[in-house]
């Protein structure tokens, strides 16, 4: 959509010389408080309003959204938004080591409720108290 005068409040735009493509800054106001063009332009700079686009639909559990940028001189436009690309191996595992943790976590938080209200047997209360103490030397062990 080309820019339509008068610039709506809040709009914000870029600025970049034609020439080189070069952006020369972004985020700025409309110079003119009536929101008409601007005269006396330089023809070597080009002014292109700033359109936010949605989030695409993505599935945390295995992709993340990035930054993307976009300029469309030939619409003034300049489309800002995200993208969807896949989490790293290291960042999937990650996650996966997370979820485990908090697994461990609620399995120890459970031994110690059954502990302290005296349900079930001491086979299983000592195999959780057994998992509750490997967790937690692991944990000392990964910060040395």
């Amino acid at each position: 959509m080309p820019i339509t005068y008068p610039i709506p409040a809040g709009s914000t735009f870029v600025v970049y010389r034609k020439s080189t493509q070069t952006i020369l800054k972004k985020g700025v106001s409309w110079p003119r408080e009536d929101g008409q063009p601007i005269t006396n332009l330089d023809p070597d700079i080009g002014i292109l309003i700033i359109v936010k686009q949605p989030d695409p639909p993505f599935n945390p559990a295995t992709e993340k959204l990035a930054p993307l940028e976009t300029p469309r001189p030939g619409l003034e436009e300049y489309w800002v938004g995200t993208e969807v690309i896949a989490l790293t191996q290291a960042e999937l595992d990650a996650i996966a080591e997370a979820a485990a943790d908090a697994a461990l976590k609620a399995e120890i938080e459970a031994a110690i409720d059954d502990m302290k209200n005296g349900v079930g047997t001491s086979v299983v209360r000592f195999q959780r108290l057994e998992k509750a103490v490997a967790f937690l030397l692991r944990k000392f062990l990964q910060q040395l």
